[in-house]
């Protein structure tokens, strides 16, 4: 329905009433990408199952963070929605388009095999919205049009009356499950991390007599500019040595030679991390981490979700909206009149290089010094 506002608010109620009067028996989630986004909604998740204990909950999502969600306690299954690697392989040669098209299909089919009571798109945008109408839905929910991109409202569905504002992405996201009647404070919707990958992380997090402090230099290569500098990650992690810290450094496949680097610019004061494979095995060692110091890029929020101190050092974005969702973490920033702004790339990220060494530090043992009680499974 995609009337005036008023008409919107008056469908969204209806649903609620009709919900009240007739508990949903299956839900779906429709949150697609990418990793932190991702996490954003796990507070909602852990909203909707107190609103709605008795149903099952399904999540559709891409590869990714699909990892992450199998096996979360409030979700009964992860529909695997495997884009990258349909673009990949679709209108290729030698059996990989068929590859694609049975990908594809396994994902439609499942999407479809059985109806749900409450189909709800978090990420509002025309790819989720399709995966939304696609799935058999009595009732589809989204955000308020003026916070989603490319017109997903163009697929017909309800949304709440006013927008959620200028809040933190988690609210954003508990602002739609509070339309359908929630009422209570945001649930910290904590990550738990697996069990296996965890154990075999720990002799190695154990092995030097204190927990590793661990750095994560590196964003994907869209978003460069969020980077701190790295002579200043050197810097640190010689500033934290100093300190008694043991400092193990994280990336992914593709910035292992950038990292190589930055070690080598850190002499004995850092080593590599060990090696993990999927996004799953990256929270089950971050989470045995003494504390996690991240640019604004997914393994702080994988961090913040599965309760360890955590600094992130934000530049382009507010961390107002996109910082670690925790009360364990603390935030950097650089004090310019240009940030925070919406740019794609950035020539000179005079914002990231305001942030010093020093105020780094003064994070870490700002976070540190927070005594806050999170169960973390061990």
């Amino acid at each position: 329905m995609d009337g005036t506002t008023g008409e919107m608010g008056a469908a969204i109620g209806r649903v609620a009433d009709d919900l009240r009067g007739r508990p949903p028996r299956r839900i779906l989630i429709v949150r697609l990408s990418a990793l932190g986004d991702v996490l954003h909604c796990l507070p909602a998740l852990s909203a909707l199952r107190s609103l709605y204990p008795g149903a099952r909950i399904d999540w559709a999502c891409e590869s990714l963070g699909a990892s992450l969600l199998e096996g979360h306690p409030d979700l009964d299954r992860v529909l695997r929605f495997p884009r990258k690697e349909i673009s990949r392989d679709f209108l290729r040669g030698d059996g990989r388009d068929e590859r694609a098209r049975a990908a594809l299909e396994r994902f439609l089919t499942s999407l479809r095999e059985e109806s749900f009571d409450l189909v709800i798109d978090l990420q509002g945008n025309l790819r989720s919205a399709l995966v939304a109408r696609l799935a058999r839905g009595r009732n589809r929910v989204g955000h308020h049009r003026e916070e989603t991109k490319e017109h997903p409202w163009l697929l017909a569905g309800v949304r709440p009356t006013r927008p959620a504002g200028a809040v933190h992405r988690v609210e954003k996201n508990l602002h739609l499950v509070r339309a359908l009647g929630f009422d209570g404070p945001a649930p910290s919707g904590r990550l738990i991390p697996d069990a296996e990958a965890r154990e075999h992380y720990r002799p190695l997090a154990e092995a030097g007599g204190a927990l590793p402090t661990i750095l994560h230099p590196f964003v994907s290569a869209f978003g460069r500019f969020k980077e701190w500098p790295p002579e200043r990650w050197a810097g640190l992690a010689r500033a934290l040595a100093d300190r008694g810290h043991r400092i193990w450094v994280t990336a992914a496949p593709e910035d292992f030679g950038r990292r190589d680097r930055l070690l080598a610019a850190c002499g004995d004061a850092a080593c590599p991390a060990p090696a993990t494979r999927s996004a799953r095995e990256l929270a089950a060692l971050l989470s045995l981490a003494r504390i996690v110091v991240a640019a604004d890029t997914g393994p702080a929020h994988l961090a913040a979700f599965t309760g360890v101190p955590v600094v992130g050092l934000y530049g382009p974005k507010d961390p107002a909206t996109y910082g670690p969702w925790s009360p364990r973490a603390a935030v950097r920033r650089g004090a310019v009149p240009c940030a925070p702004c919406r740019l794609r790339r950035c020539d000179h990220a005079i914002c990231m290089q305001e942030i010093t060494v020093a105020a780094v530090l003064e994070g870490v043992e700002e976070s540190l010094a927070r005594e806050v009680p999170i169960e973390v499974p061990r």
